[in-house]
Parts: structure tokens; sequence; C-alpha cells
């Protein structure tokens, strides 16, 4: 399922603010013109007239606007159920049925831009992970800068979205443009790790991989990853010890078949587990 350009496009922060401050502004003088016409003539056909209005108000401000969201906002459980669903489906390497999942809620979604913003992302990262770096990229630029994951409540997944935007800037061979992300921008260590490996700073990535996997709040999901360039590190200054620990730490929690298809791990899987 390839969805159109037009589901892809982002309304970013600032833009969905002065679209709402107008949608306000305007409905705001419709109702108060319909308050003064039932108070002032009170007439059956004054009321009448300021329903006129205020549909009126609706229909300027944005006729899509409130049906859309309001449906939205009734179907939010439902869009967060098929979200985490689609997830799944990613987290077990069935790329297609996650794809297929994440377009199917970019319509749904489309009045809640911080919900789209993420699907947008994620459909991306589908197509990451199925070789189209470029287009991957290309869509996690463009939710990386909407603004939407740069709100409190969004902090998590503005980590996962700037790390997934690192992993396809280091298989692009963009290493610089890679490290200037991570210069504004938090992300989960998996990106400093894969970075510094990529860029043949092995004591870096070995020593910033054994503190990631102590570190308490580190995403179980990403220990795998860590590891296993931190293995992959480990092997390239022959560290005996450091490899004994990856190789225990991949044996508690072996890699996933999602990493497995990451292109960003391509490089180092072969050698890491030689």
């Amino acid at each position: 399922m390839v969805p159109t350009e037009d589901l892809l496009t982002i309304e970013d922060v600032e833009a969905d603010r002065r679209r709402r401050r107008t949608l306000a502004l305007v409905l705001g003088s419709a109702v108060l013109l319909a308050a003064a016409l039932l108070l002032l003539v009170p007439a059956w056909w004054a009321r009448v007239l300021a329903a006129v209005v205020v549909a009126a108000g609706i229909l300027v401000g944005g006729p899509d606007e409130l049906p859309g969201r309001a449906l939205a906002l009734l179907r939010v459980g439902q869009i967060r159920r098929e979200g985490l669903a689609a997830t799944e489906k990613l987290t077990a390497g069935d790329l297609v049925g996650a794809g297929d999942g994440f377009v199917a809620l970019l319509p749904q979604a489309r009045s809640l831009q911080a919900f789209h913003a993420t699907h947008v992302l994620m459909y991306g990262v589908t197509r990451f992970l199925a070789g189209d770096t470029t287009e991957g990229l290309r869509l996690a630029e463009r939710a990386l800068a909407s603004g939407w994951f740069d709100l409190p409540k969004m902090r998590a997944l503005g980590e996962a979205a700037a790390t997934w935007n690192v992993l396809m800037l280091i298989t692009a061979m963009r290493l610089d443009d890679a490290k200037a992300l991570l210069e504004k921008r938090r992300a989960f260590p998996t990106a400093y790790v894969v970075l510094a490996a990529a860029e043949g700073r092995f004591s870096d990535a070995l020593s910033r991989a054994r503190a990631a996997l102590t570190a308490p709040d580190l995403p179980t999901s990403t220990r795998p990853t860590v590891a296993v360039i931190g293995l992959f590190s480990a092997r390239q200054t022959n560290d005996a010890q450091a490899i004994a620990e990856f190789e225990a730490a991949l044996t508690a929690t072996p890699l996933g078949p999602l990493a497995r298809q990451n292109p960003a791990l391509a490089p180092f899987l072969p050698a890491a587990f030689r």
C-alpha cells in the first residue's frame, strides 16, 4: 500500500497554531454575532439566522477541521491500538504488514497532528528497513523538522525519531550530518554507539556500549543492537573480556528480526558474529 504525497505531508506546530488561532477568531466572531441577533431580535427567524451565522463560521474557519478532529478524538483509543499493532508487526520483522498499518492510520489521525507526524515517521522507518534509505530519510527528516517531537509530551518519541534519523544518515554515509544532529538533539544510546563504530572510533563505541547496557533507562528493545555494536568493537580492539561480556548480553537478549533487517547494522553483523 503506497500513500499519496498529500497524506505524507505534515502540518508543522507553528502552522497548526496559526490555523487554530484563525479558527478560534472566526468561530468566536460568529458566535458573538449569533448571540447578538438572539438578544436584539427575539423572533423565530433570528434563531434561524443565528444558526446560519454559526454554520457559516464553521465553513469559513475550515469545514473539515471540527468534524475531522472530533471524529479522530472519538477514535483516539482505536488509533493508539492500531498504531501499537503496526509497531508490533515492525518489531517482528513484518515490514509489509507494519507499513500497511501505518499507511492506514495516515488519513484517520490526520487531524491529530502529533499522531500524524508519528505515523509518517514510522512509515518512513518501514521504507528504510525495506532498503529505501532515501525515502525513509526524507520522511524521517520531515517528521523531525515538523516540531511535534519537540513538545514535552513527545520527548521519548522525539529521542526515537532522532535515533532513526541518525541511523538513516549513517547508512547514507552522511556521517557529518549524523554527528551534527546528535549535537542538537537527544537520541537513544544506540545512535551514539553506531556512529562511533561507523567512524572507526572502536574504543569509544566499546565504552559507550558498556555504559548504555548498564543504564537503567535503556529501552529493552535497543539492548541487542547496542550489544552487537559493542561486540563488533570489542573484536576490532581484541578485547577478550569485552567480547565475553557482549556475547553474554546477546545470549540473554538475542538480536531480533527487526535489528537483523536494519541496514545501519549490516556492516557490523558479519564481523560481530564471526
